[in-house]
């Protein structure tokens, strides 16, 4: 093996944290955090309830959700991008960002019971990076 050669778990997580969770849900965020308004955030919340969806969050309160998710894609994308490029720097990010993704998670189940089995599905990806870039090969990899 090529010992400049990216290992497959660097190029496909650094890819998805990059271009998927970082620009695409960036960008997904913000289009429709511009994009709706009270009368079709009411018409979604309708549509839900007759599946028996119910959202209890406001529409002032889900605009400032959506915003803070794009927000946080950015972490994604940073982060995703250190680890292309091979810098130590982003794979601790990676590692530090996951862990609060993780413990977020845990809160969030711990304070809404009905959440845990979402919560896991949550924190299940972070909890991949984890245990991915704090492993020998990937830590060794951002030594050299």
């Amino acid at each position: 093996m090529e010992t400049n050669r990216k290992p497959l778990g660097v190029v496909i997580f650094g890819g998805l944290n990059c271009f998927f969770f970082g620009i695409f849900l960036a960008f997904s965020s913000l289009i429709v955090y511009c994009g709706i308004t009270p009368q079709s955030y009411s018409q979604i919340n309708d549509i839900l309830a007759r599946q028996g969806l119910n959202s209890t969050i406001p529409y002032e309160q889900y605009k400032i959700k959506v915003l803070f998710m794009a927000i946080l894609s950015l972490m994604f994308f940073i982060s995703g991008l250190g680890v292309i490029i091979k810098r130590e720097w982003g794979r601790r990010l990676t590692v530090y960002y996951s862990f609060a993704l993780v413990i977020w998670m845990v809160i969030k189940a711990i304070a809404a019971p009905d959440f845990i089995d979402t919560a896991f599905m949550r924190a299940l990806y972070p909890a991949m990076l984890i245990f991915y870039f704090t492993g020998k090969r990937a830590t060794q990899f951002f030594q050299k």
